[in-house]
């Protein structure tokens, strides 16, 4: 299940001016509303929906101690676009792992803007998976239409 995050006064500017080349970080906020990790994002795109989604992940080789709060959105000047508040939990080692973040920005379905590395997103993928689905199913209809059509000539 995704956050929903809502954006900043100046969040909002630079969602809408600047969006595809500037947000590149995210930062864990502790109870306290101190950062205490700061990372690239792992993905920026929009979904099937059209809403804009952030992908972050949270190491889970490191064993942070603070309650986390809520994960801050950042720009590459670390200017705060947005913050989502999170459940309070403890990120200790091996918990962690990926986060979506989806923020009601609307844009070109499933273009992807951003990656930190050169590997498929999981949007990427299910889209590869969903042409080839479609394109199998097209062809398995078609080759059903063929067969009635000729099964129904033959017997006239």
């Amino acid at each position: 299940m995704p956050l929903i995050a809502t954006p900043h006064n100046d969040g909002n500017d630079i969602l809408k001016d600047k969006l595809y080349s500037i947000i590149t970080k995210f930062a864990l906020v502790d109870v306290e509303d101190e950062v205490y990790f700061v990372d690239d994002l792992t993905a920026v795109f929009f979904d099937a929906d059209g809403f804009l989604c952030l992908l972050l992940d949270i190491p889970i080789e490191i064993d942070f101690t603070k309650l986390n709060q809520s994960v801050q959105i950042l720009t590459n000047e670390d200017v705060i676009v947005a913050t989502v508040e999170t459940p309070q939990v403890v990120f200790a080692k091996n918990i962690g792992g990926s986060q979506l973040i989806k923020i009601e920005i609307s844009g070109k379905v499933a273009r992807v803007f951003f990656k930190k590395d050169d590997y498929l997103t999981l949007l990427e993928l299910e889209e590869i998976h969903c042409v080839t689905d479609i394109q199998l199913a097209a062809g398995i209809i078609s080759n059903f239409n063929f067969r009635i059509k000729k099964t129904i000539e033959e017997s006239l």
